[in-house]
């Protein structure tokens, strides 16, 4: 049985739909729902995310599609 994956984004727990990560990039797919709450807009566009208690970096937003479900969308972020 796969277990969920966990996040906290800037303080805030979150369960995203699908994550992949690459070298300096990672591909996160949330619920629209969840979208404003997680990535609310800052004046410094940075999030620190945090997974198990480690932190994993601090990530910028590049890039957000909504998907053609209308009901995801995926953002992909940059490692700062």
């Amino acid at each position: 049985m796969e277990e969920s994956i966990q996040l906290e984004i800037d303080g805030v727990k979150v369960k995203p739909v699908a994550m992949r990560f690459y070298e300096e990039l990672v591909d996160i797919e949330l619920n629209n729902s969840d979208s404003n709450r997680i990535f609310p807009e800052k004046s410094v566009p940075r999030y620190s995310f945090r997974q198990n208690e480690v932190s994993l970096g601090y990530f910028k937003v590049t890039r957000a599609k909504a998907l053609a479900n209308e009901k995801t969308t995926v953002f992909t972020l940059h490692r700062q």
